[in-house]
């Protein structure tokens, strides 16, 4: 047990930054090895375990600015043919059709897989939907 009495005793503790971080250094590989261990096992993990809670996917829309000329570019026709194409998927996809179907008071069954085929009877004179 050192003396309390003598004056070279001292209750503080020194730490040596210098001394701490080549001991940090020392060990970088060790350090970075099971980082990267336990990286690579917890993504396995997650990956083959974990189920994912839910999915989601988002179709955007971006409408280009009109010029006020009559000519037009192939650019905006290629635009337009994208666009057909996107307006199809978006017509056909899950948040459409459901509408269509509450819409109209159709019976489906709960476990139909989306996208529905859609299709509708010749239309009489007198109608105009389905």
């Amino acid at each position: 047990m050192p003396n309390k009495n003598n004056p070279n005793f001292s209750d503080e503790e020194t730490i040596d930054l210098l001394e701490l971080f080549n001991e940090i250094l020392r060990h970088i590989w060790v350090i970075l090895a099971v980082t990267l261990v336990t990286g690579v096992a917890t993504f396995f993990g997650v990956k083959t375990f974990v189920t994912p809670q839910y999915e989601s996917s988002a179709l955007m829309i971006v409408n280009t600015r009109q010029d006020s000329s009559a000519n037009v570019t192939n650019d905006q026709i290629n635009s337009a043919v994208k666009l057909v194409d996107t307006y199809s998927i978006i017509i056909k996809s899950r948040t459409v059709l459901q509408q269509v179907i509450d819409d109209l008071n159709w019976i489906m069954p709960t476990m139909y897989p989306f996208p529905l085929p859609v299709s509708c009877p010749p239309l009489s004179p007198k109608s105009t939907s389905c």
